[in-house]
């Protein structure tokens, strides 16, 4: 399509996969750019999850190692899981432990960083205090790497919802991250045209 561009990119949950397919030559040939979406779910091995820091880092090293770009996404909710290294205290919010336990700050030896903030955006301020700490945690330990933001269109937020998160954050991260599925692509072509509307201002 005109004017649009895309980037091949490998994805993991798990770092001891992707080293296998490194080992074995799995990985696909011709992709530069993986993302290691490390979250509390069953899709990451119970080790890497109760250890984000050290598994974040070995990623991302291991990557620079073969000459790869990576977006590393550490779930919110790695806090929450049994035996983790850093948990959220009893009656903690996880974005105050996800901040508090220096996860953002984990991800510092990756290019990208993206936040996954999409569960506070029906709460701008909650989505732009999470944002705006975990972009400068991060940004005090690696100056040089570029933030995200997410956002979905598959929380039944309105179009003007999820457009006043990109408003309020916009000059803090790099881009968007935007989940949709086929039901909520008209409330995504809402917000990118409320966007483009915005920064043509």
């Amino acid at each position: 399509m005109p004017g649009l561009a895309a980037t091949p990119l490998a994805s993991y949950t798990s770092y001891a996969q992707f080293a296998q397919d490194l080992a074995d030559g799995s990985f696909p040939a011709g992709v530069k750019w993986v993302m290691f979406g490390l979250e509390s779910t069953s899709a990451s091995p119970e080790v890497e999850k109760q250890n984000p820091a050290a598994y974040l880092k070995d990623f991302a090293l291991l990557a620079h190692r073969h000459g790869l770009h990576v977006i590393e996404v550490p779930g919110r909710d790695l806090v929450g899981v049994p035996g983790a290294a850093c948990r959220a205290q009893t009656g903690e919010k996880f974005d105050h432990a996800f901040l508090r336990c220096h996860i953002p700050a984990d991800a510092r030896y990756a290019d990208v960083l993206l936040i996954e903030a999409q569960g506070d955006q029906s709460d701008v301020p909650a989505y732009s205090a999470l944002v705006t700490a975990a972009a400068s945690q991060v940004q005090a330990v690696a100056p040089g790497i570029s933030v995200m933001s997410g956002l979905t269109t598959d929380r039944g937020d309105s179009a003007a919802q999820i457009f006043a998160c990109w408003e309020a954050t916009h000059a803090t991260v790099s881009g968007y991250w935007m989940n949709s599925s086929t039901s909520t692509l008209p409330v995504a072509a809402q917000v990118l045209n409320l966007i483009r509307a915005a920064a043509s201002k």
